[in-house]
């Protein structure tokens, strides 16, 4: 193929996606220091064949087959659009038009996030067991399909996370299969990704974004998304996704109003119940809810030596995410996780202002103004946890609870006083 600096000639395509795209094949890219690949969106599961990952968005997903080490996922974002004031990177060139194209391949606040979590896993190596690693580099190679140059200097590449994606832990996957994998959930990760969720307060955990193996043992993608925000995530009760996962979406009302979502319909559907299981509550071995692992406890220890001042210089990160930060970590060993995570529960954001129609809009750290009243934003009332299920045909937890739960006066957690401080 023509040379990568050379902008002019058209550029080909790996020969995993040549075909049908005007491009002749292509063995070799030179000046390439990577080679991308289709992602398989096929997954043999405990005998079954599935969907790789039901729900996602597919497109811009690609394995990265470096010229040395294993291979690595980039997601390629906006291949449809781009919002040139995020772009932390360079434009990937059309070579047909000569025009700058799409995609880009991160934003600017999922860079700054790609770094603070390569410290950490730097400083807590546990994390790294369970949360896929980013790194940040250059990479000079061509999208498939497409026929671009994609040569950039800050290039966000993830470890590969195996296993298959927990949207599928529902009831299409069989009661057999699904008892067999509750039972072989290591509980141990299951803690470790619920801290992790809980101290950098990441907001798009559901199950599209865990990975789970034949043996248990999870993976957790997609962590630049919504890290440093408000906390949602199917390993946090009250949450937006762990009420969800109860309602199966037909049955969200806002705490505050009492409204349905303009989503549902009033039902409530318990197929994906099975996801309950990897509520934090129940993967604490009748040791106590608040007892952490002890690899955890020795790398929160670790932080909490260094001050808010400390973490700040370390992690290259701003006063106002350093500060809530090593909060969470200093409440995490001094009063555990449930009180850790009801403080968690009241963040507030740190701007607030009021748009022309008299709506209230919020801001967290890194994350777009939105309107406050976002069911993403609420804390939703607790409900029992949910460890075990019986199929008669349905799932039934046992011992049962109440879906129906009465809704609570909650207060939003926007605006809030008495929490540990802007996220």
């Amino acid at each position: 193929c023509a040379p990568l600096k050379s902008t002019r000639t058209p550029l080909k395509s790996p020969p995993s996606r040549a075909k049908g795209t005007g491009l002749p094949p292509c063995k070799v890219c030179e000046g390439c220091t990577a080679i991308l690949k289709d992602f398989q969106w096929s997954h043999i599961f405990m005998g079954k064949n599935y969907s790789f990952q039901r729900g996602a968005t597919r497109p811009g997903v690609f394995f990265v087959h470096e010229l040395a080490g294993e291979p690595r996922v980039i997601k390629l974002r906006k291949l449809n659009g781009h919002n040139a004031a995020t772009s932390y990177v360079e434009w990937a060139y059309d070579p047909k038009t000569m025009k700058k194209a799409n995609p880009t391949v991160s934003t600017r606040a999922e860079m700054n996030v790609a770094k603070w979590l390569s410290q950490l896993f730097k400083d807590c190596p546990v994390f790294g067991e369970v949360v896929t690693t980013p790194s940040v580099g250059p990479i000079r190679t061509v999208v498939p399909g497409k026929g671009w140059k994609l040569d950039v200097r800050h290039a966000v590449i993830n470890t590969y996370a195996p296993g298959l994606s927990l949207n599928h832990l529902r009831m299409g996957m069989g009661a057999a299969n699904i008892t067999a994998l509750h039972e072989r959930l290591n509980s141990t990760q299951v803690k470790i990704a619920s801290v992790f969720d809980l101290l950098v307060v990441q907001g798009d955990r559901h199950g599209e974004n865990v990975h789970v193996k034949e043996n248990g043992n999870l993976h957790l993608i997609d962590n630049l998304d919504k890290s440093f925000m408000y906390p949602n995530s199917l390993f946090l009760a009250q949450t937006y996704i762990s009420e969800r996962i109860y309602t199966g979406n037909g049955g969200i009302v806002h705490p505050l109003t009492g409204k349905l979502a303009s989503y549902s319909d009033g039902s409530l559907s318990r197929s994906s119940w099975p996801r309950l299981r990897l509520d934090y509550r129940c993967h604490t071995a009748g040791r106590g809810e608040d007892q952490l692992p002890k690899p955890l406890v020795q790398c929160l220890r670790k932080l909490a030596k260094y001050g808010t001042t400390g973490i700040a210089r370390r992690y290259n990160m701003p006063a106002p995410i350093a500060g809530p930060f090593h909060s969470r970590i200093d409440m995490l060993l001094k009063r555990g996780f449930k009180r850790t995570l009801a403080s968690v529960l009241r963040l507030k954001p740190q701007h607030e202002k009021t748009d022309k129609d008299g709506n209230i809009i919020v801001e967290f750290s890194i994350q777009p103004t939105a309107h406050k009243d976002r069911l993403e934003f609420q804390t939703y009332p607790k409900r029992p946890a949910c460890c075990k299920l019986i199929f008669a045909p349905e799932p039934e937890c046992d011992p049962p609870i109440d879906v129906n739960l009465p809704v609570l006066a909650q207060r939003s957690r926007v605006g809030q006083r008495g929490s540990a401080g802007s996220i």
